[in-house]
């Protein structure tokens, strides 16, 4: 066994579908349920890698905040956003607001890369010094988070990085009324913790950062603004299919760059674990990433010491 990949998310699960015979490790007893949270893909890199079609949409989008509708986005909302999201002062798409192109996975992708993939995926292995010292692979590509991947190397990071991390909750509910329609609403208001909303063709979904804290907070607070926001009414939704998750690492904040790179560096170079998607990296980038990141990393394997430098500098 000479590659492996650690995680069988949807990053780690794309790798595999890069790299046909790598083995593939997680350490959850079995897959999880199917990505909740909004997937959206800017490119069809993704649908061209995994073989599986994608449907390319217009989608509309919108600001929601102090009661009231935004025209365009202000500097402020652009940053209360932007923090409310990912802890920083950073450059969100809510800048944007007109109509853009772009594509959807189906609703059952992670679950049919988990079909795909079934015989190469060993459910319950933990990524650890321990593991690590007794595979006999050669190469890991880790899409695990960051702080696990510096562990099992016995890489010690020290206390100035905190992996600042918090969940989010998504809440889907199909519509009653017919619809064929793709949009967004944002809400940059620091005195909420919903920040999006999406209609997905017949889907209402909902995210709100932290954890939903039980039906009356569902009912009153989140639903209400956001179907006044919509111009949807409760009967229009059919909530009977009403499904709640909670992403525990839904909320990330991005470390400097350079001691980010810093690490990565010393777990490449050091202990052949190369790192993938956006815990493992700890920076908030998109899936359509992964694919170019992956052309970055099977360069890297076998690559000189040099000729890394030159790559990671691309």
């Amino acid at each position: 066994m000479s590659t492996v990949i650690v995680g069988a998310g949807l990053a780690g699960l794309i790798a595999a579908c890069h790299f046909p015979d790598a083995a593939i490790f997680d350490a959850a007893p079995g897959p999880g349920a199917s990505h909740q949270a909004l997937l959206r893909f800017r490119t069809t890199d993704v649908a061209a890698l995994t073989g599986i079609p994608f449907k390319q949409v217009t989608v509309t989008k919108n600001i929601y905040s102090g009661g009231k509708f935004a025209e365009s986005c202000s500097i402020r909302d652009a940053n209360n956003y932007a923090y409310k999201v990912s802890g920083g002062v950073t450059g969100r798409s809510i800048t944007n607001l007109a109509p853009v192109q772009r594509f959807i996975a189906p609703d059952d992708f992670y679950d049919q890369l988990v079909a795909r993939h079934a015989g190469r995926i060993n459910w319950g292995t933990s990524f650890s010094r321990e593991w690590l010292d007794n595979s006999p692979a050669a190469t890991v590509i880790s899409t695990a988070p960051m702080s696990v991947n510096l562990a099992a190397a016995g890489i010690d990071h020290g206390a100035d990085f905190p992996f600042s991390k918090s969940d989010i909750s998504v809440t889907r509910v199909k519509l009653r009324c017919p619809s064929d329609v793709y949009q967004t609403i944002y809400f940059p208001d620091p005195n909420t913790n919903l920040f999006r909303a999406s209609i997905t063709g017949d889907t209402l979904i909902i995210e709100v950062l932290g954890k939903e804290n039980g039906r009356n907070s569902y009912y009153h607070e989140t639903l209400e603004t956001v179907l006044f926001a919509f111009g949807l009414f409760e009967s229009q939704l059919d909530l009977a299919t009403v499904s709640r998750t909670t992403q525990p690492f839904g909320k990330i904040v991005d470390m400097p760059k350079a001691d980010r790179e810093a690490l990565m560096h010393e777990l490449t170079n050091a202990h052949n674990i190369y790192s993938l998607g956006r815990f493992a990296t700890w920076r908030n980038i998109l899936l359509d990433d992964v694919v170019s990141d992956l052309g970055r990393i099977e360069r890297l394997i076998g690559a000189s010491a040099y000729t890394r430098s030159l790559i990671r500098s691309e």
